[in-house]
């Protein structure tokens, strides 16, 4: 009988759920900065309750993937989201009365798209049941010697 070694926890469909949740609130922010840049309307002060909803939603997929067994990548994913997120508020809190300019929001958008692709296609591949590269291929069937 063989066995196989797994070096990667299972699929999760909640972090699945929530990251895609997560990925829809977070461009639908992003593109209200873009129509709003230049207003008052788009200055971190009148947005502060994205950062508050998007800084938990990460925490919670943080927690969850902390608590399974390893689940390690998919912790240090959830890190760099979070770093993006955090870079995206101190470019807002930064950026004055009208709130950020095209180039950030681009450049911001760019990089939390890649985290999140990233998380994605990880919990996709376990999904589908494609996680091979991450797995050891099962050790040789042990073998007695016969006394013939």
């Amino acid at each position: 009988m063989a066995c196989t070694l797994r070096l990667i926890g299972e699929y999760d469909e909640v972090i699945d759920r929530s990251l895609t949740e997560f990925q829809q609130k977070t461009e639908a922010f992003l593109s209200r900065l873009e129509l709003a840049q230049g207003t008052p309307q788009a200055a971190f002060d009148k947005n502060t309750d994205f950062y508050t909803e998007a800084a938990a939603a990460i925490n919670t997929m943080r927690v969850r993937a902390n608590a399974q067994p390893k689940k390690e990548i998919l912790v240090e994913q959830l890190d760099l989201l979070k770093k993006s997120l955090e870079d995206l508020k101190k470019l807002h809190q930064l950026a004055g009365p009208n709130g950020l300019t095209q180039g950030p929001i681009e450049d911001i958008r760019s990089a939390m798209e890649t985290h999140i692709e990233s998380i994605l296609k990880l919990e996709l591949a376990l999904k589908r049941g494609k996680n091979s590269a991450r797995m050891l291929p099962p050790p040789p069937a042990l073998t007695t010697a016969s006394g013939d």
